[in-house]
């Protein structure tokens, strides 16, 4: 299903080629069972319902400064503080408490972040007729960690990381620096990610072919620019 012209396959990281949002909520869970249901005294859906309810508006504070700079290089910063607002919304302000809490959240979520049984093989059939790289929004140390621990590293030209190269995506330059990197015509150059806003539709507005990993059979209207999959295995030619 690869257009005879590509020379160069780009991945999403996070719920592309790895669970990422499974094992966050895990991880956010457990960490809160272990640490913050005994200092509350509250049910965990309580507090987790109110780290919810902050996580939402940390995340629109992450775009703009004083936050921004600070959650490229690092994803400790907002973590901490959509730990330490949620604690505050139950009547506790602690923030080295916040802070050992998102730690442990991290540590975690480190731990149950797996590639999808579908990565590799897709990897191991591409690699000897396609240039490789990936393309992943987050902070520098969280994203550049996750992709060492799961060590896949070798199996890409190039790596491109929002919280380096200082944008993310649906930004067309990201995608166009890719392109640069793995000396491929953006037209020549395949994206493939699980975010319609974000994989594929930056990748169609950056003049890129656009692959839509929707695992989840999610219901959307149709866009002939983009082609949808269930599987990164349908990836593999022939």
């Amino acid at each position: 299903m690869i257009p005879d012209n590509v020379t160069a396959v780009l991945f999403d990281l996070d719920d592309t080629l790895c669970v990422y949002v499974a094992a966050a909520i895990r991880a956010r869970r457990e960490a809160l069972a272990d640490l913050a249901v005994p200092k509350f005294h509250l049910p965990l859906e309580t507090i987790d319902k109110a780290y919810m309810n902050r996580f939402k508006e940390v995340r629109k504070l992450k775009d703009v400064e004083p936050w921004l700079s600070k959650y490229l290089k690092s994803g400790e910063p907002t973590r901490t503080e959509t730990f330490r607002l949620a604690f505050s919304d139950l009547g506790l302000e602690d923030a080295a408490f916040a802070r050992q809490v998102g730690d442990r959240y991290l540590e975690l979520r480190e731990r149950y972040i797996e590639l999808y049984p579908d990565a590799l093989p897709v990897l191991q059939a591409l690699t000897p007729q396609y240039r490789l790289g990936i393309i992943t929004n987050g902070p520098a140390d969280t994203q550049r960690e996750e992709i060492r621990r799961l060590s896949i590293e070798g199996w890409f030209q190039t790596i491109l990381i929002e919280g380096e190269y200082g944008v993310g995506k649906p930004d067309a330059s990201i995608f166009l620096e890719a392109c640069r990197q793995m000396e491929a015509r953006p037209r020549d150059a395949l994206f493939v990610g699980n975010s319609w806003e974000h994989d594929a539709m930056g990748a169609v507005g950056a003049g890129l072919c656009a692959v839509w990993l929707n695992r989840t059979g999610e219901e959307r209207e149709r866009d002939d620019r983009v082609v949808e999959i269930r599987s990164l295995l349908e990836l593999i030619p022939g």
